[in-house]
């Protein structure tokens, strides 16, 4: 038997070619894991209302993760039904601040509900609701936190709404919202909460004006 020496240089080329070739080969699989990590922020879009989308529910339902909503000033009704925000990292801002841009929505259920771990942020609206005497939200006349939401609510007026349970907020258990720089004024509860109303919550409630709310208990 033959005993073929392979020379050192030959080894060396070898390995060197190996390691080339485990550098390049895991070049794709960290462009696959950055664009995982970073997929939400880096194609994260902005929709607006009503030059894209004609009511907010419309961007509301078209949005993806980390998408932010833009709504131009003016008045807001909600003719069919009010604002269910699923999307749970959205944020609806205004363009021109609350007292500018006003979501009025339907008496009969909160203006909008914020689904259950939703981490969505509403910033710079009038948050209010026209009065329905046959009808009033159990729980949040302005907003609803679901369960386990963490909602941001911030910079907004919020204001003649109604509900039983917390006129102008309501926190459901195991929410913890935070709840800053807000005016809630003039909202009524049945019951309970003329402005918020929080249930087995934790919200974080910082810089806001709470005056003029009303509730029976």
């Amino acid at each position: 038997m033959k005993t073929v020496i392979r020379p050192k240089n030959t080894r060396d080329k070898a390995q060197r070619h190996m390691s080339t070739f485990w550098r390049i080969s895991r070049i794709p699989l960290c462009a696959i894991m950055l664009a995982l990590v970073f997929g939400n922020s880096a194609f994260a879009r902005t929709l607006r209302v009503p030059n894209q989308y004609l009511s907010i529910q419309d961007a509301v339902n078209a949005s993806n993760p980390g998408d932010m909503i833009v709504v131009a000033s003016g008045l807001h009704k909600l003719f069919t039904k009010n604002i269910t925000i699923k999307n749970m990292s959205l944020t609806l801002k205004s363009d021109a601040g609350p007292e500018k841009t006003i979501i009025q929505g339907r008496g009969d259920s909160p203006v909008i509900t914020l689904v259950q771990y939703s981490q969505a942020v509403i910033d710079g609206f009038t948050i209010t609701s026209i009065k329905d005497e046959d009808s009033v939200p159990l729980q949040g006349g302005g907003i609803h936190c679901a369960p386990s939401s963490a909602p941001t609510i911030v910079n907004n007026i919020i204001t003649g709404n109604n509900a039983v349970l917390g006129g102008g907020i309501y926190c459901a258990p195991r929410s913890s919202p935070t709840i800053a720089n807000n005016v809630i004024s003039k909202n009524t509860a049945v019951n309970f909460g003329g402005g918020v109303f929080s249930f087995k919550s934790s919200p974080t409630i910082a810089n806001n004006t709470i005056v003029k709310n009303e509730a029976a208990s």
